[in-house]
């Protein structure tokens, strides 16, 4: 069957495209739960995050969908 890759009745046309939303995410601090977070230094191993309401320092944050829910954070 000699048929050219660029054949667009055999391969389509776009099928090797992505077309998945990408989903906004929100850091907040896992001892307060606020927004006002964020990287004060970067290290080889990942960042170290600084809260702004109750001064926690680490490597851990909280990462949620930007349009979460209060139904959807519980699961």
């Amino acid at each position: 069957m000699d048929v050219p890759y660029d054949e667009p009745t055999r391969y389509g046309q776009g099928t090797s495209q992505i077309t998945m939303k990408e989903k906004k995410k929100v850091m907040k601090c896992p001892k307060c739960g606020s927004q006002k977070i964020y990287p004060e230094a970067a290290f080889i191993t990942g960042f170290k995050y600084h809260c702004q309401e109750c001064d926690y320092v680490g490597p851990f944050v909280i990462e949620e969908d930007a349009d979460a829910g209060p139904d959807e954070e519980k699961e």
